[in-house]
């Protein structure tokens, strides 16, 4: 009697609580990482060059030739020998508590001569009534101020690395000084110059048209 009543009870819980029935579970995310979302690509930064990567320019060295800035026109002829060129520059009035003209004569060694150059502080000036008389005599590299020239200039071939105005630097301008300059022809020669071999002397013969303007600090004369 026990065990049938034991086989009852269990039909009963069976009829109440149904047929079991297996249900399938949902597998998790895959966590592979070939079912990872990739992040996108941050752009890459560009940076500028390094001053350790960058070339620095460097001032290049002034050219050893016959100029300089702000040059003038060269006036009557320009003469050029192996060892020594020159030319007249330029021909200017200054008026003053003494009103005088300046003559401009450039002389340049070039850096291929045989050697040094000694020019003579002495000048001959002649215009259409005849000989002038020479007031002083100045000296000094272009755009330098000039100074008294009491002593022979010398210059030596040129050199890249001489400063402006050292002989080594091979051009100088002379300045001649006299009365102030009319229109008309004139001839100015600076001769004794002493070259490496022999000498040689510099001559300039001009047509010059002088406009006089007392107003002014000083008038060229072209």
């Amino acid at each position: 009697m026990r065990s049938f009543a034991v086989a009852l009870v269990a039909v009963a819980l069976l009829g109440a609580c149904g047929p079991f029935e297996a249900r399938p579970t949902t597998p998790p995310a895959s966590s592979s990482p070939a079912a990872a979302t990739e992040p996108a690509a941050s752009p890459t930064a560009t940076f500028p060059a390094t001053a350790a990567a960058t070339a620095i320019p460097t001032a290049s060295a002034a050219p050893c030739v016959n100029s300089y800035p702000g040059a003038s026109p060269v006036w009557g002829p320009e003469t050029r020998l192996r060892d020594l060129q020159w030319s007249l520059d330029s021909v200017t009035d200054f008026y003053g508590v003494e009103p005088e003209s300046r003559w401009s004569v450039r002389f340049f060694v070039p850096s291929d001569a045989t050697g040094e150059v000694t020019i003579a502080v002495n000048a001959v000036l002649e215009g259409p009534a005849g000989p002038i008389r020479i007031t002083r005599y100045a000296v000094g590299a272009p755009g330098a101020q000039p100074r008294p020239a009491r002593q022979p200039i010398v210059l030596r071939p040129c050199r890249l690395d001489a400063p402006a105005g050292s002989p080594d630097r091979g051009l100088t301008i002379l300045y001649v000084y006299a009365p102030p300059t009319d229109s008309g022809r004139y001839s100015l020669s600076v001769p004794g110059i002493s070259l490496p071999v022999g000498a040689a002397g510099a001559r300039f013969d001009v047509t010059l048209t002088c406009v006089r303007d007392t107003q002014a600090a000083s008038a060229s004369c072209r």
